[in-house]
This record gives C-alpha cells, structure tokens and sequence, in this order.
C-alpha cells in the first residue's frame, strides 16, 4: 500500500523504467523507492487511403484492394463492404488491449469502360460499289465505340470485322460483324435498232428482243409505242441502287416499194420460198470417162424437179470453168462440157446448181455434186514378130484389170476370137494361143502369110491395138540386114538393101528396137534422110512405173538429140526434167527430180527440139498409174 506522497523520475513519457520515490519523514531518514517497467503495445496499422481502376463489370479483389493502400499496412484487417465493383471499401485492422483504436484507411474503386463494338449487323449495297466505313458502322447494333477499326480492306459484298482495342486494365478486344450483299443493279441491255413495216405500231416484245446483252424485263418503254422512232428502255434502280439503268432502240421503217403500188413490199403477203431439186445423170454410161470421152465434148444430162419454170438456167461447174444451158417444159436438161476439164476436175465431182424465179418473182435454188470416175489408161498390146502360128500374145495394163483381147487372123476388120484375162500385180498379161480357151470364136490359122490385128479392150472402153506378123523359119539373108528374104517379103522391106528406109539402121537392127524399118523417122540412133518429115509423136499417154516398158516413150525423140522435156503437175510446179531425152538411157519413169515416185494423176510435158537451125515445142498431158 504505497503512499501516494511519492514522485515519479523521469519526466513521464513513453515505454521506460520510471521511479517512484516517497520521502522520509523525520525522524525516518531513508526515502522509499520502487520502480515501474513500462513496455507499449503496437497501434493497429491500417495504412493510408488509396485508388483503384478496375475493367468495367469486373469484381474486385482483396489482394487488388490492398495493394492500393499506402505506407505498410498490417494484413490483418478486413474489408467491408462486401467486394463487387466501384465503389469506396473500408480497410479496419482492430486495436489490441490496451490499444482502443482501431485503425481504418479506404480505397476509392473506378470502373475503366469496357470495348464496345456494338452487335453484328448487315448492309445491302448496290452492285459494283465500294462500302464504306460510314456504311458499316451505321450498321452495327448498340452504341458501339467509335475507336474501333475495319477489316479487311473496304470493298464490295463480303464480311467485314470491327475491333475496339482494349484500354488498360480491361485486356479483351471488342469485336463485331457487318455482313455486306450486293443488290444487282439494274441492267437495261445495249441499245439496238428495229426495222418495221412502214405504218406499223412497235410491240414491247419487239423493242425489247432488239437489246443487246441480258436486260432485266421489269423496265418500261417510253414515249408510247407507235412506228419509226426512238424508244427508251427504263430499269428502275432498286435501294440501295439509285441509278436507274437506260438503253435506246431506234425504229426504222421500211418503206421499199419495188413493184411500185404505193403498198410497202413488208406489207404485202410474204413471198414463197421455192423449192426446186435437180439431179444429174451418170456422166457416161458407165459414169466413167475413159480415154476416147476425155478428148471430146461430153453431153451431161439431168432433170430439175420441183418448184421449176421452163427456161430456168443451170450451171454446171467442173475444174473451175462454168457450163450453162436451161431446162425444157419437163425440166430436163443438157449441156456439154469438155471431157478434159472433167477429167482436171480436182475431185471429179461436177457441180450442178439451178436457180429459178415465178412470175411473182419468188426465188429459189438448189446444187448438188455429182461423182464420177476417170480411167484414161488405155491398155497395151505387144506387137512382135513369130515363128510359130499359135504364139503367145503379151501386154500391159493397169494393175489386176480384166480385159477382154479381141483377134482378126484375116485382116477383114471382123473380129474372129475374143478372149478375156486379168492383169497381174505388174499390169502384165499374156495369153497363149495353142492353150488358151476363148469366150467367143475359135483360134485358127495355119499360114504365115497371115497378121494377126489384136485389140485389147478395158471395161471402160479404152483399147490399145497391135500385131503379130508371121516368117518362115528360113535362114537366107541376100542383103545381110539381120532379116531373111521371107520376112522382109512379109514386111515390105528390100531383101536387096540392107536399109530400106535411108535412115542408115539396117532393117534386121529396126525390127530387134522395134522401130518401123519403113519408116525413116522411126529408128533407135538412126538420122533421117534429108527432106524426111519426122515429127515426134507419142503413141501412149500413159506411164506405169511398175511395168517393164511402162516408161514415157517420146518417138522420133532420138532424131532430135539436143531437146529438153519439162513435166508440170496440175497446179504448175516443175516436177521432173532432163536434157538430151532418151527413150532408152534417159527416159521419164514415174519419178520426181528428187527421186521420188510421183502420186498418180495428170502431168503435162512441155518437148523443146531443134529441127536444123530452128526449135520446135511439143506440148500435152500424160497419166501416171501406179
């Protein structure tokens, strides 16, 4: 129980060792002393006030809150009110005895906006126009910030995407959608023209098939339809379009007159189409041309059908020459046409057309093309000289040809037997006459003073001739020629003179070359006498590459040494030619001057020879058969 008399030492402060001294009183001398240790107990500490941003609709958090309160807080206070978004929160850490006070500091929470791009929404522009970023965001749903961007890069209908970027702390972009079509536009076609009747009023359907492109049908026309003028098409632009599509069609009027009664010709009844036919007949007989046809005139006929008026004309066209004639009451025609240009013709196709017209001068027309075959290879006969009354007769013709080989043993001009054989794959033929069996007549002849004509026909009619003269098997020769007495009586030669015909080849040599020892213009190497007329001449147009003799002969070409033979084909390019031309060592065989062999067909020879002091030129045609 101590006095309360005493004093405290030091001075009263804070946490310490204070004394307490309480004086004696007489006659007691000592003080009394006792001390009080002080010790403090730590205020709560709740920090100083602070501030937060938070992303707009975010909830805050305890450790976000407490890491905005300044100075060093003690963590263990709580918040109230109960954490959500802005607003002010209280931080409260309680006093410990024998502190009574708590401490409190507040953070003051702010909502940083969110993006916002508003909703996805849709555009309808006009066909062909580029959108724009107006557009787009007038399109959106909401109240989209206008901080956003366009993407991808504005055009015409498509998907485009808007992005408001985030501001710190929100961390999440804002997006939306503007789908964007394109409304077509209105198309009214190119403008066109129209040719009406004179006096007629124009249809809708009449203006509108004469636009060109592909118009939309819900334009109108305008002014009113009438006749002749110019009418404009309107489409109508369709929102978001504003531009209404305009095309023109100008109206003419017809107003041709030909016959002159005052009636537009379009305002007449319409004309007939007239249908005539027309058909050709075979070009020959056999509708083949054969040699003796090509070299004349040849009478092409036919008959027209039909719608037809006597005196119509036709043409007929063959190697590019034009033939005309008309028609009789029954349609029929004829008209000759050159056996050459029909043999020229390209395709041995002659064109007949025939065009006619009533009196009401309706016209009409037709052509057809009629085809024909040529074969001008006439056949060959071998003319030789026997020993024995029955021979073996031989000669050419064109490949695997059937013939028909007619014999007069008499020389009456009467034809005794006829034969009939085929060529072989060379064109050769032979038939032996003490064997063969004949289709008509009989082979008879026991005298050697007798020749033989043989005529050798195709089925065409192409023939070739030849002979078989008869000698004695006799052995005297007066004049020493090569030819004894009994076949130069039987060939009318001199047995006396070795060279009967002058030409300076004896008569036995001409027969062994199958010249004419009669003939001084017809020798293998021999020269006419002077003042002899030896022309050349060719016995047969026809070269045969394949057969033995099938070479182009030129007679009478040996006389003439310095010639030169030129051979064009149809179209006038030089194919083939020589110098010095011989029938035996330098002779045309089927083969181009690069040794190739030609195709068949016609080709025309040009012979240039001096005759003495001058030239002379020998033209024509050959064929070649392979």
């Amino acid at each position: 129980s101590p006095d309360n008399t005493g004093t405290w030492a030091p001075a009263l402060a804070g946490a310490g060792t204070y004394t307490y001294t309480v004086p004696a009183t007489s006659p007691c001398t000592a003080n009394a002393i006792a001390e009080v240790e002080v010790t403090e107990q730590a205020a709560p500490d709740a920090g100083s006030n602070g501030t937060l941003v938070i992303c707009e609709g975010a909830t805050v958090t305890t450790a976000q809150l407490f890491a905005q309160l300044g100075g060093s807080p003690d963590n263990t206070g709580t918040w109230v009110p109960a954490l959500a978004g802005a607003g002010t929160y209280t931080y409260t850490v309680p006093a410990t005895s024998p502190c009574t006070a708590d401490a409190i500091a507040e953070v003051e929470v702010t909502e940083q906006a969110a993006p916002d791009a508003g909703s996805n929404g849709t555009l309808v522009i006009c066909e062909g126009a580029t959108v724009t970023a107006t557009q787009l965001f007038a399109q959106l749903g909401g109240s989209p910030d206008n901080t956003g961007s366009w993407s991808p890069a504005l055009a015409g209908a498509g998907t485009y995407t808007y992005t408001v970027p985030a501001t710190s702390p929100c961390t999440t972009d804002a997006i939306a959608e503007v789908e964007v079509t394109e409304q077509a536009a209105p198309d009214a076609g190119s403008n066109g023209t129209l040719i009406i009747c004179e006096g007629a009023t124009v249809t809708a359907t009449q203006l509108f098939a004469q636009l060109g492109g592909s118009p939309d049908n819900t334009g109108t026309w305008a002014p009113a339809l009438a006749g002749a003028g110019t009418y404009t098409y309107t489409v109508p632009a369709t929102s978001p379009c504003t531009a209404d599509a305009i095309a023109e069609v100008e109206v003419i009027e017809d107003t041709t007159d030909a016959n002159g009664n005052s009636i537009p010709d379009c305002a007449e009844s319409p004309p007939v189409i007239l249908l005539p036919t027309i058909q050709v007949d075979a070009i020959t007989l056999d509708n083949i041309i054969n040699i003796a046809e090509s070299t004349t005139n040849i009478m092409v006929t036919g008959i027209v059908g039909g719608d037809f008026s006597p005196g119509d004309s036709v043409n007929l066209i063959s190697n590019n020459t034009t033939y005309s004639g008309t028609i009789d009451t029954n349609g029929i025609f004829a008209i000759d046409v050159s056996g050459q240009d029909l043999v020229l013709d390209d395709d041995w196709g002659i064109v007949a057309q025939i065009v006619t017209r009533d009196i009401s001068g309706n016209t009409g027309s037709a052509a057809i093309i009629h085809n024909y075959n040529v074969d001008i290879n006439a056949p060959i006969v071998d003319s030789n000289t026997a020993t024995i009354l029955a021979p073996v007769i031989t000669g050419q013709a064109d490949i695997n040809e059937q013939l028909f080989i007619e014999i007069d043993i008499d020389s009456d001009s009467v034809t005794d037997v006829v034969y009939e054989t085929t060529t072989d794959i060379n064109g050769n033929w032979q038939i032996d006459l003490a064997i063969a069996t004949p289709i008509s007549g009989f082979y008879e002849n026991d005298s050697y003073d007798t020749v033989l004509q043989i005529t050798a026909s195709d089925a065409v009619n192409n023939t070739g001739n030849g002979n078989i003269d008869f000698r004695l098997n006799d052995t005297i020769d007066a004049d020493n020629d090569g030819l004894i007495d009994t076949d130069e009586n039987t060939l009318g030669t001199d047995p006396n003179n070795p060279d009967t015909d002058g030409d300076g080849i004896d008569d036995g040599q001409e027969v062994l070359d199958g010249t004419n020892p009669l003939d001084p213009c017809d020798s293998v190497g021999g020269t006419p006498p002077a003042n002899s007329d030896c022309e050349l001449f060719i016995k047969n147009d026809v070269v045969t590459p394949s057969a033995t003799n099938g070479y182009f002969r030129i007679f009478n070409i040996a006389y003439y040494p310095e010639n030169t033979v030129e051979l064009l084909n149809r179209y006038g390019t030089l194919v083939w030619n020589t110098q010095q031309y011989h029938n035996e060592s330098n002779n045309f065989k089927g083969y181009g001057n690069d040794g190739k062999q030609l195709p068949s067909g016609i080709y025309y020879y040009t012979i240039r020879y001096r005759v003495n002091e001058s030239y002379k030129t020998k033209k024509g045609y050959l064929f070649i058969n392979k």
